[in-house]
This record gives C-alpha cells, sequence and structure tokens, in this order.
C-alpha cells in the first residue's frame, strides 16, 4: 500500500504516516459487508471488505482516483 500511495501522492510517506491517516479517517459509509474511510486532510479514502470479524483495507484513492462497482 506504501508504494500504491507514493505514487499516488507524488511523495515519500511512511508507515507510520499511513497508520496515522487510517486511525484519523472517518466513517462515512458502513455496510454489513463493507466500510469506507475518508481523511479529509490528504483527500484518502479507504474501501474496507469485512473479513470475518476484521476489516480488510482493500485500497488507497486519493484526489482525481473514483471507484467502480463490480457486480
Amino acid at each position: 500500500m506504501r508504494q500504491r500511495l507514493e505514487e499516488r501522492l507524488k511523495r515519500k510517506i511512511s508507515g507510520h504516516e499511513i497508520d496515522r491517516f487510517i486511525r484519523e479517517s472517518q466513517v462515512i459509509l458502513e455496510t454489513e459487508r463493507h466500510l469506507y474511510l475518508y481523511h479529509r486532510g490528504q483527500d484518502i479514502r479507504f474501501p474496507c471488505i469485512r473479513d470475518g470479524k476484521e476489516w480488510i483495507i482493500k485500497s488507497a484513492i486519493v484526489k482525481g482516483m473514483w471507484m467502480e462497482a463490480k457486480n
């Protein structure tokens, strides 16, 4: 994830920064299987899916990117 975020943000980023961004994010959508986190200051979205009792971050989306629904 760090490498993808560095490419998308066009700057170096540490694992600690990513962890901080995730912890500072707010939940903007939650369903039984999906969670969508948003960090307002960095304009980063973290789509997540439920795996048992845990949430797994599937990606990091930055300004100018979007997601497409899958069937």
